[in-house]
């Protein structure tokens, strides 16, 4: 049984990525970041990763958040 909402962050600014994990985790979520989108859909893929909310910023290096949310639909995830 899930005790926690899992939010996964994907942003390339680490002040911004601190922003929102520092927002979501003293209201009980469960945050992982991650400054590589290609890193985030390797690990959600292998890892099988269990996620309620994914928000990522759309310019990314080497894939947008367009891109990264259209793999994840791919997957079937």
């Amino acid at each position: 049984m899930k005790t926690k909402p899992n939010i996964i962050v994907i942003e390339d600014d680490c002040d911004m990525q601190d922003l929102i994990t520092a927002f979501f985790k003293p209201r009980s979520y469960d945050v992982l970041s991650y400054d590589d989108p290609a890193k985030a859909l390797a690990d959600i893929s292998e890892q099988k990763l269990d996620f309620d909310v994914i928000i990522t910023d759309l310019k990314l290096p080497n894939m947008s958040g367009i891109e990264f949310t259209k793999s994840i639909k791919a997957l079937g995830i």
